[in-house]
């Protein structure tokens, strides 16, 4: 996989400002975004816990940037294109709140291009 793009939805800007605003070191998260990128199976399951998402999930992937702090992401465009989707914690990502119509808008969200940091 050599990823060309990297896209950040909507929702994944607004998780970001939100860390921000609790000034949360955000290198964690792109270092794990560098080992999406690269793609380094180990460090994603060893360090990062990556796997597949299911059921209404389905599509997504999800890893643990430290602690309980996740990113939800998927590749689209036969594997050119990483989709940051959100960063959060289960509580946040995985609330009763967080409705089918929700999954089904981050499917949607075409987002914007951001550089590899």
């Amino acid at each position: 996989m050599a990823i060309e793009e990297i896209i950040a939805t909507t929702i994944f800007d607004k998780d970001i400002k939100a860390l921000r605003k609790k000034h949360t070191p955000l290198a964690p998260l792109w270092d794990a975004v560098d080992a999406i990128v690269a793609d380094d199976k180990n460090l994603l399951s060893s360090k990062y816990k990556d796997h597949a998402l299911t059921g209404q999930w389905t599509g997504f992937r999800e890893l643990h940037i430290k602690g309980d702090w996740l990113l939800v992401y998927r590749i689209d465009g036969n594997g050119l294109t990483l989709v940051l989707t959100r960063t959060s914690t289960h509580d946040v990502l995985y609330s009763a709140r967080t409705t089918g119509k929700d999954i089904d808008a981050y499917r949607r969200d075409e987002g914007h291009t951001i550089s590899k940091h």
